[in-house]
């Protein structure tokens, strides 16, 4: 944890006006996509295009009431116009938000690379020559790589969380006993998978391991390829590689099944619960008709952000053990400092 928190003070600290502009970006997607959700409905139904409720009570009583101050007259025409209003400016902001998390992803690369590098630029020879070229290499390379991979699916977690509290807010205020149950039934799974974050943790630790180990045996290979000509054991060279390189391919491998087990267990999930909600929105808490098509929208669509925040902090442990080889290999040149 607070290595995760060192490395969200990094990224603040790099442009904290562009992240806060990115996190009000994602207050006010959220706020549109959950208008968008609780609007169409209750709309249709203000406007008579939907037949069988009274507008006596609840959400389509005041919406009726909002508009028939302001002098409009609710038609099929001004609820599309208004839907299509809504969509536009959240694909417009959602472009936006695209365009600026990209933007903060790149420059947080060129920071980290550049602040690193130049640690290095600085540090005491003899430290360097005591470290293989092969690990200094390595982290600035592919470890660097990584770490910038990792700001995309920490903006993209942060991005998700917020449309999710948002739509919970709103489904709170529409059925807040029956959005308590969803509720707790995902914080009951989201408990059961936690033994699969720390085993992203340690196999981004392994996948760490294996790029060094492999970056040495090709830096070592061409220093010594005269060596290795002379003595013929290239054959010897050859496997060795691809005995590293399988490795890394089954760790890959690994990863992938663990995200895929957990995609399906969410689903799995999610059809068990939902089955759940239902009929308690049906039979239990006795929702009326407007109520229960929205609440049944936005639990639809909370499952599977659920599953995307699991699988986001999956990917950020997988990536912490590459950003502390940064931190650390920055620290010793810092400590080493001509």
């Amino acid at each position: 944890m607070r290595l995760l928190l060192v490395y969200i003070r990094e990224l603040y600290i790099l442009s904290p006006f562009k992240f806060m502009v990115n996190i009000l970006l994602m207050v006010v997607l959220g706020m549109l996509e959950g208008i968008g959700v609780l609007m169409i409905i209750p709309l249709l139904m203000v406007a008579g295009i939907i037949p069988g409720m009274q507008v006596t009570t609840g959400l389509t009583s005041w919406l009726n009431y909002f508009f028939q101050n302001i002098g409009l007259t609710l038609s099929l025409p001004l609820v599309l116009f208004l839907y299509t209003g809504i969509i536009f400016g959240q694909s417009w902001l959602k472009r936006s938000q695209s365009m600026l998390n990209y933007d903060i992803q790149q420059s947080f690369g060129v920071f980290l690379s550049a602040r690193l590098f130049r640690a290095v630029a600085y540090a005491d020879w003899q430290f360097l020559i005591s470290k293989t070229k092969s690990d200094i290499t390595h982290v600035i390379i592919n470890e660097l790589m990584r770490v910038n991979s990792g700001v995309n699916n920490f903006l993209q977690m942060i991005s998700t969380g917020m449309i999710t509290l948002i739509q919970i807010v709103i489904a709170v205020l529409i059925a807040p006993g029956l959005t308590c149950l969803v509720l707790v039934s995902a914080l009951i799974l989201f408990i059961c998978l936690q033994n699969f974050v720390k085993k992203s943790r340690m196999m981004g630790q392994e996948l760490s391991n294996l790029n060094r180990n492999l970056l040495f045996d090709l830096t070592e290979h061409l220093n010594g390829i005269k060596e290795i000509k002379s003595y013929g054991v290239e054959l010897t060279q050859i496997q060795n590689f691809i005995k590293k390189r399988t490795m890394m391919k089954d760790n890959l491998v690994i990863f992938n099944k663990m995200q895929t087990r957990v995609g399906m267990l969410y689903k799995v999930g999610a059809a068990v619960f939902i089955s759940l909600f239902l009929f308690s929105a049906i039979e239990v808490f006795k929702l009326n008709v407007g109520e229960f098509i929205v609440i049944s929208v936005i639990c639809a669509r909370l499952w599977p952000r659920f599953s995307s925040l699991q699988m986001g902090l999956q990917n950020i442990n997988s990536m912490l053990p590459a950003f502390q080889a940064t931190k650390e290999l920055e620290n010793q040149c810092l400590a080493a400092r001509e």
